[in-house]
């Protein structure tokens, strides 16, 4: 299930990044820190997330359900990616979320949906 949330329109910079262990703090949505894709290991945003901010192709560990978090600038879609690095699935812009994700089929994700 994806949900949408209505975010406070902001001034934000346009740039996504890549990946990195950050601390949470103002602008986060359940741990996910503000202009960040967070991918959780868990369902309901449980686990230690991996947070992709860099414009790239970044490795999905994980083969099982897990849960993510698009909190990234306005407008900001993710990919997901197959082993071949077929987009398999593209999420809505922020606020968007899925608190049960079925990671299996996922080799890659790069957050900024280019």
């Amino acid at each position: 299930m994806v949900l949408m949330a209505a975010a406070p329109a902001a001034a934000k910079s346009a740039s996504v990044q890549g990946t990195r262990g950050i601390t949470a703090a103002a602008g986060s949505v359940n741990g996910c820190p503000d202009e960040t894709f967070c991918a959780y290991p868990s369902p309901n945003y449980v686990g230690q997330p991996i947070f992709y901010y860099h414009c790239e192709f970044k490795s999905m560990p994980w083969a099982r359900t897990g849960s993510w978090i698009n909190n990234q600038t306005p407008g900001t879609e993710a990919k997901f990616y197959n082993s071949l690095y077929q987009n398999i699935y593209q999420t809505l812009p922020p606020l968007s979320l899925s608190s049960s994700y079925n990671w299996t089929p996922v080799f890659y994700i790069k957050p900024c949906g280019i």
